[in-house]
């Protein structure tokens, strides 16, 4: 298992947010996402965790698999190794949304590209190992831009380049017990480069963080009733941030405020390292009840703390097709690595910590249909907000709440027809001796999604999504000071996110066409997005000359098409 910080394309440093993902679905096996609750094998998370299964390649012949789209190209390439012991896979995408920046006259497109492999040799029948990378990169320059939040800044560079591989072998060494042995790397760069009114000097970040990890865990059942899992871990960390600027001011989601930063010239480099260990044990006392329970510690060298996480989950098996599920917990996370870098002072910040409550009812209907619904509520301690509008210091000083519930029915592709139903509810607020209570910008209360399908034939099939997303919060700019001519500053409203934007909701339609030759496969698509051409709002941006905002949408009605090839 790699655990990579975030598999996305155009996601800022330290978070786990981006618009596209790095992973190729058509190499999904399997996804578990655990919203809260999760096993202690899993730390330095404070509310989800997602992982990710890749399948394995063709074990028996050579696949190749080619597409081709309006926004990009991608190369599928699968085969066996060494006398069907083995499979190798390897998946290649390119974006060239580039190509239309000039004859459109856009200020900005992304651009993107990733890579995906996955190796698996079984030297024994008890034995395997497997190697699993990734990476991506991904670019955008925004020119003649001057919105609201970035004050007049026209000229913006974001540049990324990540990776992570890994080593897992794999042995069975009872009827009872196995062990796994992970090493791994992940690697992210990120560069940022800022310009304005002034210069195109305004701002430059680059930064770049290096974990390399080897961690060893064995699970055995010692009997029906009764097993046990226990794991360890150690990471050395590598840190290099470039910070460099003029007395520049950038707006703060956290806050709703302008923070200032003085002139920087730093270049703070750092090594250090995380140790971890964790024991769970799984007993079933009666039939169709488990109970679990684990503990965990975590130590990090560079904030000099130690944490303890106690977690108990139970299952209980109401009848053949319901079961009632329950999870209980102390979760910790440390400040991302690039502002516990930035300044001496962040260094001392202890982790953010959460305590997890969750309750969850799954039924299966059928073989084909299941429905999930989960309520919880997660309480925040020590969490980290900003503590002085200079120089991004930060402080331990917030709390914040959590209640949502989440509601998911899946029919699995059976009489032709498949389909998925989810909604979210959620509300979540934070607050700080120096700030009042405010919803946070997770806080977006209803979230709805619908997905069906009808395969008409093996060669026609259809299919639909609606989503939609209650407003999200945001603070408001009323007006704007010219503080000397040419720059100006934005006024913000009193408090935090204290608006909202309007709803979210699109429907979007797509027909696959699949034509079968002797050796190959054609497949043929076409997709409306947005079919009603609704106006959904990105953001607002201060328009100095008229006194107010106007509003910056995003795509309406757009149609796209592609081919993929088979053989």
């Amino acid at each position: 298992m790699i655990e990579i910080p975030n598999s996305n394309h155009f996601g800022e440093q330290g978070s786990t947010g981006g618009t596209i993902s790095m992973i190729n679905t058509d190499l999904i096996r399997e996804i578990d996402f655990s919203s809260g609750g999760f096993p202690v094998r899993y730390g330095d998370k404070l509310s989800s965790v997602l992982n990710i299964q890749l399948r394995e390649g063709n074990r028996h012949k050579v696949e190749t698999d080619i597409s081709i789209g309006m926004a990009g190209a991608g190369l599928t390439v699968e085969g066996p190794i060494i006398k069907k012991k083995g499979s190798w896979l390897l998946s290649m995408r390119k974006s060239y949304l580039g190509l239309v920046k000039g004859p459109t006259s856009l200020t900005a497109v992304p651009e993107y590209g990733d890579l995906q492999a996955k190796v698996v040799y079984d030297p024994t029948p008890k034995n395997q190992i497997s190697m699993v990378g990734i990476g991506g990169s991904d670019h955008v320059h925004i020119t003649d831009q001057d919105d609201l939040y970035n004050r007049g800044w026209n000229n913006v560079l974001y540049h990324t380049r990540q990776y992570g591989i890994g080593l897992n072998w794999r042995t069975l060494f009872s009827r009872n017990g196995y062990s796994i042995l992970t090493c791994s790397q992940v690697f992210n760069q990120s560069e940022f480069l800022v310009g304005d009114r002034r210069g195109p000097d305004a701002m430059s970040m680059t930064g770049s963080e290096r974990e390399t990890t080897i961690k060893a865990e064995i699970n055995y059942d010692i009997s029906t009733k009764h097993g046990f899992s226990i794991g360890t871990a150690v990471k050395e960390i590598e840190l290099d941030h470039i910070i460099r600027s003029r007395e520049v001011e950038f707006y703060s989601n956290e806050t709703g405020k302008l923070i200032k930063l003085t002139p920087q010239d730093q270049d703070s480099r750092l090594s250090t390292f995380k140790a971890s260990s964790f024991v769970h044990y799984k007993v079933t006392p009666t039939a169709g009840l488990d109970l679990n329970f684990g503990l965990r510690g975590d130590y990090f060298n560079l904030t000099e703390t130690t944490n303890f996480s106690p977690r108990f989950g139970t299952s209980y098996q109401i009848s053949s097709h319901t079961v009632l599920n329950g999870s209980f917990g102390y979760f910790y996370q440390p400040m991302s690595y690039i502002f516990l870098n930035w300044n001496q002072h962040n260094k001392n910040l202890d982790s953010m910590q959460a305590k997890h409550y969750i309750i969850g009812l799954e039924h299966l209907f059928d073989q084909d249909f299941r429905l999930t619904i989960e309520a919880y509520i997660k309480d925040y301690q020590d969490y980290i907000l900003l503590n002085d509008k200079e120089n991004l210091i930060l402080n331990n000083n917030a709390t914040g709440y959590a209640r949502g519930v989440d509601m998911f029915a899946q029919k699995q592709l059976t009489n032709r027809i498949y389909g998925l139903i989810s909604y979210s509810y959620l509300v979540s607020r934070f607050k700080s001796p120096e700030l009042d209570e405010f919803d946070s910008d997770f806080d977006t209360r209803h979230v709805f999604t619908l997905i069906g399908g009808y395969r008409l034939s093996d060669q026609w099939e259809f299919s639909g999504k609606w989503r939609y997303i209650s407003g999200k919060p945001y603070t408001p700019i009323i007006g704007s000071d010219e503080v000397i001519p040419g720059d100006w500053e934005p006024i913000f409203a009193d408090g935090i996110n204290v608006e909202r934007f309007p709803s979210y909701h699109r429907l979007d339609f797509r027909l696959d066409r699949r034509l079968h030759f002797p050796r190959w496969n054609l497949v043929t698509y076409f997709e409306i997005e947005n079919i009603y051409n609704r106006r959904n709002i990105w953001s607002y941006e201060w328009d100095r000359s008229k006194g107010k905002s106007r509003e910056i949408h995003q795509f309406g009605f757009f149609p796209i098409g592609g081919i993929r090839l088979e053989f």
